[in-house]
């Protein structure tokens, strides 16, 4: 299937007829009473249009009966003038359908002929008034933003009237800390991994990965999406499964684009296909940097009245990047009326668009509203997001409130809820059938939900070291790969990413876990829970497998324990040691053919990746005088000070183990193979987006 951009820049997935501008079709089903809807422009030879002048096409449509008899026409529409201009303009076909029986052909041909496109073509059964499904993504929208989660200020009055009667999130997370892992996710039901390559750069949504929007047309439902941020443009594979499609361009400008440049198409779309089933994703801006609502004087808004210092809502960007100090507390609450003014600003426009639907429509439709990440300001040091996975970044709102004689998910709103889960549950509402393809979340009507013992880990793995979390009842295990220093990003090409990458280090914790019930703010960070940290860590590793190829080793001692050295010998020349999980108090060092592993007393994980050489037999030998190790994979044994054992490389285990950990008396050594092996782009791809991102303000 062909896409083509009109002069409004609506993306269509078209079919193209022959030159003639001939197409034919076999109605798949008898229709008693319906219509025939669909999308139509001719497809015009710039060059030839221009000398041409201005065109008037006529689109003749028929039908032709099985039967061998003579068609008899079902009329026809026209586009006046086509602009030499534009290549395509779109006209909206709505013909009559009676009595046509299955096998019988729609035949639609050009006058004067030529190449035609055709897109959206459906069949309406008079007296349909199906019940649509919207998904609202408010973009850089914390869930304390929200007036049915806490807002401090009137930010969303008309979301809140939708909420009404609606089941709604305490405690619902996104994938991952920014925009285009995290909207990858919600679209896909897959975690960021699926959509990243082998350096854990999102890719957006890869060739092959199968949306939420194509689960909808294969049930025969149109599909369409509105969305105001650039980076989620059809070339990063964002309009996969859309028949329409809308993004903003893909530059600076556009990332101060109010909300009516991307809602004035919402209206027109739904107009065309009320009464029908269709999914619509809907996806604003506003909130994002810098915070300037577009219908108040700059720096101004009547949530904080009587503000007269000098913040204006451009700052951010400077104070994400610690190139301001942090503002006192009264500049620090006028940053926050700003940006709860941004969301009032979407809000106001989206009800707008809310009020002008049909009142049947505004029933029957299924509406979920969420966001796609968060935004720090100023707590644990940070601005915006990104670079860490502290709740006001990774916690979002969420809400569902099903149409008209749908049920409503019986969970606890405080029961903790992945974005991963929003496409099944959204396919469950629909009474869409489930799809054959994986789903990495459990639909809130799946008995398996409240089951779940802890969430899929939210991660980041761009900007610096890898990060990630998992959320596990009111328990949160955090992870920083601290003192990896091989992604931190390039100094002299990115020097405000690598400047970034430094300050990460002195403001996230390495390891360790919150206790969200006690204690909402992440003040107090508490060693890890022995019980269940081998089956979280085991989550991270999954979350970050995709990024690492050869031996993988950990030493896993989530209670306190000896101080350990471990010591590999007889390695082959060229290979390659990674650190993963150290601190600043362990070591790996390489000399020669021997690899010196150390590892101080603390309660935690500890490992590394041996990459870049083809692997031979090799020795590991426990060094430290006291203490001792449990060798898990290959061989079980236990070494004591001195003991060595032998690693054949071909013999040990593909993929990640489980971490066993509770009642060992001593620490587990686990060695497996890592395969991830996923096609990295080229480094002038990768230094073309990252410029974009940055000209953008996004900045990881």
């Amino acid at each position: 299937m062909l896409a083509v951009e009109d002069e409004s820049r609506l993306r269509r997935e078209v079919v193209e007829t022959t030159s003639t501008g001939s197409w034919e079709w076999v109605v798949p089903e008898r229709v008693e009473s319906g219509r025939l809807r669909f999308e139509w422009s001719p497809k015009l030879d710039i060059a030839a249009a221009r000398m041409a002048g201005p065109v008037t096409f006529r689109l003749l449509a028929e039908l032709i009966p099985a039967g061998g008899e003579e068609p008899r026409s079902l009329g026809a529409m026209f586009i006046e003038p086509l602009s030499p201009l534009a290549a395509y303009r779109f006209g909206a076909a709505d013909l009559e359908l009676r009595d046509v029986a299955i096998g019988e052909k729609v035949r639609l041909r050009l006058d004067p002929p030529g190449p035609l496109l055709l897109s959206d073509v459906r069949i309406v059964p008079d007296g349909l008034y199906a019940a649509p499904v919207i998904l609202v993504v408010f973009d850089t929208l914390r869930a304390d933003g929200t007036g049915f989660d806490g807002s401090v200020d009137p930010t969303t009055p008309n979301i809140d009237t939708i909420a009404r009667g609606a089941w709604t999130s305490s405690r619902s997370y996104a994938s991952a800390s920014w925009t285009v892992p995290s909207v990858a996710s919600l679209l896909t039901g897959l975690v960021p991994a699926a959509n990243e390559d082998s350096k854990g750069t999102p890719l957006g949504i890869v060739p092959g990965s199968a949306t939420v929007a194509d689960d909808f047309r294969a049930a025969g439902w149109s599909t369409a999406a509105f969305v105001a941020n650039p980076t989620l443009h059809a070339g990063m594979g964002f309009a996969q499964g859309f028949d329409t499609f809308f993004t903003t361009p893909y530059e600076v400008a556009s990332i101060t684009l109010p909300a009516p440049v991307t809602l004035k198409h919402v209206l027109p779309w739904v107009a065309k296909h009320e009464g029908e089933p269709f999914f619509v994703w809907i996806h604003l801006l506003d909130p994002h940097d810098p915070y300037m609502p577009p219908d108040r004087p700059r720096g101004t808004t009547p949530f904080d009245p009587g503000y007269t210092g000098p913040i204006v809502g451009d700052e951010i960007h400077y104070l994400y990047l610690g190139d301001r100090p942090s503002p006192p507390p009264r500049d620090l609450r006028h940053i926050e009326a700003l940006y709860h003014d941004e969301v009032r600003y979407a809000d106001a426009e989206l009800g707008k668009v809310w009020d002008a639907f049909p009142e049947e429509l505004r029933r029957r439709a299924t509406v979920v509203f969420t966001a796609d990440h968060g935004e720090e300001m100023g707590e644990h040091g940070g601005w915006k997001h990104g670079p860490a996975l502290w709740e006001p970044v990774v916690r979002v709102p969420l809400m569902i409130r099903p149409g008209e004689g749908r049920p409503r998910p019986s969970i606890a709103k405080d029961l903790p809820v992945s974005l991963l889960d929003v496409v099944p549950t959204m396919l469950e509402l629909a009474r869409v059938p489930k799809p054959g393809r994986q789903l990495d979340g459990i639909g809130m009507f799946d008995p398996r939900f409240a089951a779940r013992k802890s969430l899929p880990a939210i991660t980041m793995l761009t900007g610096g070291p890898a990060r990630a979390a998992v959320v596990r009842g009111s328990s949160k295990l955090v992870y920083f790969d601290c003192e990896n220093r091989a992604s931190d990003p390039d100094k002299a090409k990115d020097p405000e990413s690598w400047k970034l990458a430094q300050r990460l280090r002195a403001r996230l914790p390495s390891l360790g876990s919150f206790d969200l019930a006690r204690d909402p703010g992440e003040a107090k960070l508490l060693p890890v829970d022995a019980a269940t940290f081998g089956d979280d860590w085991r989550a991270i590793e999954t979350a970050v497998a995709h990024t690492r190829s050869g031996i993988e080793f950990r030493l896993i001692s989530p209670k306190q324990g000896d101080a350990i050295e471990v010591e590999l010998g007889e390695l082959a020349p060229g290979v390659l040691a990674q650190p993963m999980a150290l601190e600043t108090d362990d070591e790996l060092r390489r000399s020669g053919d021997r690899l010196l592993f150390s590892r101080e007393g603390a309660g935690d994980v500890d490992g590394f990746l041996l990459s870049g050489a083809a692997p031979r037999p090799f020795s590991l030998t426990l060094t430290s005088s006291t203490g001792c190790v449990e060798l898990v994979g290959e061989l079980r044994v236990k070494l004591v000070a001195g003991a060595a054992a032998t690693i054949d490389p071909a013999k040990l285990p593909a993929g990640i183990p489980r971490f066993e950990t509770a009642d060992a008396a001593c620490p587990g050594l686990y060695v497996w193979r890592a395969d991830g092996q996923r096609k990295a782009r080229s480094q002038a791809e990768v230094d073309e987006e990252r410029a974009k991102l940055r000209a953008l303000g996004y900045v990881h």
